[in-house]
């Protein structure tokens, strides 16, 4: 369990230390070393260990799920002036889930901090 700041940039340190170095393996028993692509880590702000680090809001209770559509609806007939610029779907789902209406997009980083 990671309790502080440092506990939490040692372990990012160590994952990335494990990546690179199987990065570098990878790379030499490749053929073709022009088509190696570089993995990358990305982290989640996620503060509450019981919902797993790859589950949208959307998906944490089932009532919801089955409502998406209804709370998209209602959200949007509520709040017409906030979509006015938003070009697709995405856009509004991004917004959406920005104040807080479960969606069932996940928020990713490349930044561990």
């Amino acid at each position: 369990e990671i309790t502080s700041l440092a506990d939490y940039v040692k372990k990012v340190e160590e994952l990335y230390s494990i990546l690179e170095k199987e990065d570098r393996d990878n790379k030499e028993n490749m053929v073709n070393n022009e088509d190696y692509d570089r993995r990358e880590l990305y982290f989640r702000g996620q503060d509450n260990i019981e919902y797993g680090n790859t589950c949208p809001s959307l998906f944490r209770n089932n009532k919801r799920y089955e409502y998406e559509a209804n709370m998209i609806n209602d959200f949007i007939a509520k709040y017409p002036d906030l979509f006015k610029d938003c070009q697709n779907n995405v856009d509004r789902l991004a917004l959406m889930q920005h104040h807080q209406l479960p969606t069932r997009l996940l928020d990713l980083t490349t930044n561990a901090l």
